[in-house]
């Protein structure tokens, strides 16, 4: 079987100002949506540097583009200047997340960083908690339904429609890959309704953890131990947050590839960044062709 190659993707750099100012129409920007019409499209959101992209922000970009329905925006909140942007989505300078530049800033010592004496410790990274701020962001900047994945994913197969919404169905507020019992949640997919009643309510209690530094008082820093916190402490874990993991073995360390979403994506986190998910990841039987294809393979053909 042939074996998925990324070489004929190469978008062109500009620089980002530049990018703006002359070739705007190319992108999607936040203004421009509230000129459309009754129109609420689902929103997938992301973020990565440079070296995020060419690692495997490239790689998210192109096959989301080629598996997901025009239908759903995507849209990446960047961080640099000279960056290689893409027609086909919506490209925001991470500098417009409102409270983000502000809590990163105020990460002054090693440790917050993760820097546990001569080694790293992501339990402690709090810089990993800025995709709260980007997610509730962009939750009260699109309205509607707001999905963050990780920017480390792959999309693998073609993704229906009404995927996002049978993930989330418009009743409910939250959809999340839960470990409850065990570990933390899985954040690398969840999603969010803003038109949900307890919408503002999550948004204002999840940001204020982390801009009162509520976050270092738990055992973790990042965004998984927070989400958990005000889930669980402040709404009790109510019937609108749907767990996508629910029934999964207890011990199960990878639930994104476990759950729904494996059917259609890989999500190529920790040391997979470089390679993808096997199947030793795997607790459930998965009859998608890119599991059947060889495991140094990236995406089918």
């Amino acid at each position: 079987m042939a074996q998925w190659s990324p070489t004929p993707f190469q978008p062109a750099l500009y620089h980002r100002h530049l990018l703006e100012r002359q070739v705007h129409l190319m992108i999607i920007l936040p203004g421009d949506l509230k000129k459309l019409p009754n129109r609420q499209l689902p929103n997938v959101v992301t973020s990565f540097n440079e070296e995020g992209y060419k690692r495997y922000g490239e790689a998210f970009i192109e096959t989301f583009l080629k598996y997901w329905s025009p239908g759903v925006r995507l849209t990446v909140f960047y961080e640099g200047d000279n960056f290689p942007f893409t027609h086909g989505l919506s490209w925001v300078p991470i500098e417009k997340v409102a409270l983000l530049a502000d809590y990163l800033g105020n990460l002054r010592f090693p440790i917050m960083h993760g820097i546990v004496g001569n080694h790293y410790n992501i339990q402690f990274d709090a810089r990993q908690a800025r995709k709260v701020f980007i997610e509730m962001h962009a939750l009260k900047m699109y309205g509607g339904k707001v999905f963050w994945i990780d920017a480390d994913t792959i999309t693998h197969s073609h993704v229906p429609e009404t995927f996002l919404d049978d993930v989330l169905p418009d009743g409910d507020f939250c959809c999340f890959l839960g470990r409850d019992g065990w570990f933390y949640t899985e954040t690398g997919f969840i999603g969010y309704n803003a038109n949900h009643p307890i919408a503002s309510k999550f948004i204002k209690n999840y940001l204020n953890l982390y801009v009162t530094g509520v976050n270092f008082t738990m055992p973790g820093w990042h965004d998984c131990y927070g989400f958990d916190a005000i889930r669980r402490q402040v709404f009790g874990d109510t019937n609108e947050f749907i767990n996508l993991a629910e029934g999964l073995p207890h011990g199960t360390m990878h639930p994104f590839v476990n759950s729904i979403c494996g059917k259609y994506m890989d999500h190529r986190k920790g040391k997979r960044k470089d390679s993808r998910s096997t199947s030793a990841d795997l607790v459930v039987k998965r009859t998608e062709e890119y599991w059947a294809t060889p495991q140094d393979s990236t995406a089918p053909a």
